[in-house]
């Protein structure tokens, strides 16, 4: 007897054998575990052991617990570096989580985020104001849409009668008009088939006439009778009469078939005209019904666009709301890394505001030294001007400043550097030349007669002369305290032949030069204050002449005695004058002359060697190049004039 395996048992047997050829490390395992025969086939037991192609573990340090609660963990806590960390991320974590409470930044912050929370919740109500407003446009927009649609359905199934009740006209009409032609053709044909009928009956019996009379003529005339002779002209005759009422009949036949045929053919004409009439009707009706039905599709394409524009304007709004609401839906993202955000610049702005403070401190500190600095070389400037003056005026009555423009176009071994006058210095819109023109005219102040001459380029001289009272002004505010002073001018311009008062506009002056006193009668103004200066000079840039200017400074002293220039003191009213020329106006060879006393003006070159003799007088010369010829030859003018004894000219 054979024992047959099944299926099953033989894929058992296999698996046991398959298993039972594993061999892991040749260690044999404990004989209770050996063998399980449960799953009908042998388990075995694979010890755990070392791949080689395991990947490294993730042994990077954190200070986070990455196991679901957030309690930061120490891996190594023998490290300095990780407790900083550790420190800095409880830090941070503690300002965001008490990002809540009542601190005035957190309180600012809050605030700004309520104001734009409030501010997009209102934008979000006005969006959905103009949604909904939208929408109900929008539905209104359909209703007339289906309504223009039902009213152009409507007018489509009209015109779509319209045409087929003018179809039926049109073939009517045409059935008529060919049953008509037809008739008018059946007829005509029937009258010509009469007139032949009739024409070859009267042809006929006419033919028949003819054969027999012929037949009968010649059968008398083989008899030549008389008798037959006279019948045969009688019968002639009745030929002949036959003969012309044949033809009589013929024409009255065919005048009557003429007739015939006109009465047929006016019959016709009325009714192809009426016809025709009603064919016009039913077109200019058409035509109505076509322009109506046009008028009215073009007013549907124009709603269909305007649908169109609508839609289109509906769906870009649409895209702006999904805009907006997608920014919405963002904000508390947004919200969170801006809260973060705050957080950290906080931090950043507090220890800046300290820096900042710090700083503060540095750049007063620093600030108030260069002050102190910046008024002890302010101080020594002036101190060393006014020492610088005071040597001046001791030394010469006359002085000399030049102001270069172009000053790359000088050198030293330039004539005007050998000239040596008092100052020589480049232009500046800031030049120190005011403080010269302060010290020297607030001399006039102390009793001095002291002058103040402008020459060379024309720059702006009524801002000069405004300086000039300026100064005038604060010399009087600077001895407010000893003496009361009464200021007046007198404004004189010099032409050729004639003076002119600047003040009133008038010719009743006169000036006269006597032993070294100037006598000028002329409109007098009293200046009382800074207000005054801009009325005393209103006309000086209406004048294109050359003019002079004289202040007259009263003082009269508070206390008992006033010092002089000698030291002593005294009681009396003090008179001093200043003399102001502008010769500007004039060109470079003309005030070249006039400083050397060779002016084409007499009374103009008096007042200046009075001047130069008499006053302590300041020359004041600005040039572009001093190079140039005619500028070479004014300095030079200018020098001469300076160092020129006027005191032995008789």
């Amino acid at each position: 007897m054979e024992h047959t395996v099944s299926p099953r048992q033989e894929t058992s047997v296999k698996r046991r054998r398959v298993f039972s050829d594993i061999i892991n490390t040749g260690v044999q395992p404990p004989e209770s575990h050996a063998r399980r025969k449960s799953l009908s086939f042998d388990l075995v037991r694979i010890s755990p052991s070392q791949t080689t192609k395991k990947a490294p573990a993730n042994r990077q340090t954190t200070d986070m617990n990455n196991r679901g609660s957030g309690i930061p963990t120490l891996r190594n806590p023998d490290r300095y570096e990780k407790l900083l960390n550790i420190s800095e991320s409880l830090n941070r974590k503690c300002k965001v989580r008490c990002s809540d409470t009542p601190t005035f930044t957190n309180v600012s912050v809050s605030d700004a985020n309520k104001q734009l929370t409030e501010r997009l919740l209102a934008e979000l109500e006005e969006l959905e104001a103009e949604i909904r407003r939208a929408s109900d446009d929008l539905a209104a927009i359909d209703d007339e849409y289906s309504h223009q649609n039902m009213l152009q359905r409507a007018l489509k199934t009209e015109m779509a009668e319209l045409n087929s009740v003018l179809k039926d006209h049109e073939a009517k009409f045409e059935y008529l008009l060919a049953q008509t032609t037809r008739a008018v053709e059946l007829k005509q044909k029937e009258l010509d088939v009469c007139l032949r009928e009739y024409r070859t009956t009267l042809e006929d019996s006419y033919n028949n006439a003819k054969f027999q009379l012929e037949n009968e003529l010649q059968q008398l005339s083989v008899f030549e009778d008389t008798d037959t002779l006279n019948k045969l002209e009688k019968l002639k005759k009745e030929w002949q009469l036959l003969q012309d009422q044949l033809d009589k009949q013929q024409k009255q036949n065919e005048e009557t078939l003429k007739e015939l045929e006109q009465k047929h053919r006016l019959k016709l004409k009325e009714k192809e005209e009426v016809h025709e009439q009603m064919l016009r009707s039913a077109d200019r009706e058409l035509e109505k019904k076509e322009e109506a039905l046009n008028s009215i599709i073009l007013a549907l394409k124009q709603a269909e666009e305007l649908l169109s524009q609508e839609q289109q304007a509906d769906a870009e709004l649409k895209a702006q709301i999904s805009a907006k609401k997608t920014l919405i839906s963002d904000f508390a993202a947004v919200k969170a890394d801006w809260q973060e955000q705050l957080c950290a610049l906080n931090s950043k702005i507090r220890s800046l505001s300290q820096t900042e403070a710090a700083l503060d401190l540095e750049i007063e500190q620093a600030k108030s030294a260069y002050d102190d600095q910046k008024q002890k070389v302010v101080q020594y400037h002036k101190t060393s001007r006014a020492l610088e003056h005071s040597i001046s005026k001791y030394g010469s009555n006359r002085r000399a400043f030049v102001r270069v423009h172009e000053t790359l176009a000088v050198t030293h071994e330039d004539e005007v550097c050998s000239l040596k006058f008092d100052k020589v210095q480049a232009f500046s819109a800031s030049g120190d030349f005011s403080l010269e023109w302060e010290l020297h005219v607030q001399e006039c102040l102390r009793g001095t007669l002291a002058a103040l001459v402008f020459s060379g380029k024309n720059v702006n001289c009524t801002e000069k002369m405004t300086s000039v009272l300026t100064a005038i002004f604060s010399g009087v505010e600077a001895l407010h305290n000893s003496f009361e002073f009464e200021l007046f001018v007198q404004s004189v311009r010099i032409e050729r032949t004639r003076l002119l008062d600047l003040l009133n506009r008038s010719n009743g002056l006169s000036m006269n030069i006597k032993d070294g006193t100037l006598d000028l009668v002329s409109q007098r103004m009293a200046i009382r204050g800074r207000n005054d200066i801009s009325l005393a000079f209103q006309n000086i840039s209406l004048t294109d002449k050359a003019t002079f200017h004289i202040f007259t400074a009263a003082a009269t002293p508070r206390g008992d005695t006033i010092p002089n220039e000698k030291g002593t003191g005294d009681s009396k009213k003090l008179s001093a004058t200043l003399i102001l020329v502008d010769l500007t106006k004039f060109s470079p060879l003309e005030q070249a002359a006039l400083f050397d006393g060779e002016g084409a003006n007499n009374e103009f070159n008096l007042l200046l060697k009075h001047i130069f003799t008499h006053n302590r007088c300041l020359t004041v010369c600005e040039v572009d190049n001093p190079n140039d010829a005619s500028a070479l030859v004014l300095l030079q003018a200018i020098h001469r004039s300076v160092n020129y004894n006027f005191s032995e000219l008789k």
